[in-house]
């Protein structure tokens, strides 16, 4: 059988292998590029500023309810500030089944989701529902007016003791909503 060339066939151009290779090359490159004009976009995005979610918000110690107080409620940073005898605490309102933000009930002392019927203890402890865990917190500063930390949170975001340094009336908690810290389990 012989192997009869047509017009058609011999004008048609065939990629040779450097071709190829050169096509491949520049793809890699322009991946190169995307990949790095994307993550440079990412670095030159404008951080959360002091006060808008994802920031830190100062509140002054004056603020705080007292031990057994209703929580104080910041709607802006979406936190729960609560007063418990064993010291401060600042919860995430959002719950941690499918993150509906969570209301206070006064009558019960628990915080309920909406959604589905979670509920946490004023600790924020998860006491029923679907929710998997506890309400994450966020952790607090104790700072003075000057600017110098008397007391920070520990890294489970347990409660913060506010000792003696607390009666001064220049000391405000900073929370810091950007380092969430998962909630204990159920």
């Amino acid at each position: 059988m012989s192997i009869v060339e047509s017009p058609a066939n011999r004008n048609a151009k065939r990629l040779t292998r450097r071709e190829a290779l050169g096509y491949a090359w520049l793809a890699s490159l322009a991946a190169v590029v995307g990949a790095g004009a994307w993550l440079s976009q990412l670095f030159a995005r404008p951080q959360p500023a002091s006060g808008e979610p994802g920031g830190s918000f100062t509140v002054p110690l004056a603020a705080l309810p007292p031990v057994g107080g209703a929580p104080l409620n910041e709607p802006v940073g979406r936190f729960w500030l609560v007063n418990t005898p064993a010291g401060a605490l600042s919860l995430r309102k959002a719950c941690t089944h499918l993150e509906c933000l969570c209301e206070w009930d006064g009558a019960t002392r628990q915080f309920v989701c909406p959604c589905h019927g979670s509920r946490f203890a004023e600790d924020g402890r998860h006491l029923e529902g679907p929710a998997t865990r506890g309400l994450d917190r966020f952790p607090i500063t104790l700072q003075a007016a000057t600017g110098a930390v008397l007391a920070q949170t520990d890294a489970a975001g347990g409660p913060l003791p506010l000792g003696a340094a607390a009666q001064s009336p220049d000391v405000a908690l900073v929370i810091d909503t950007a380092a969430r810290i998962s909630g204990p389990p159920a």
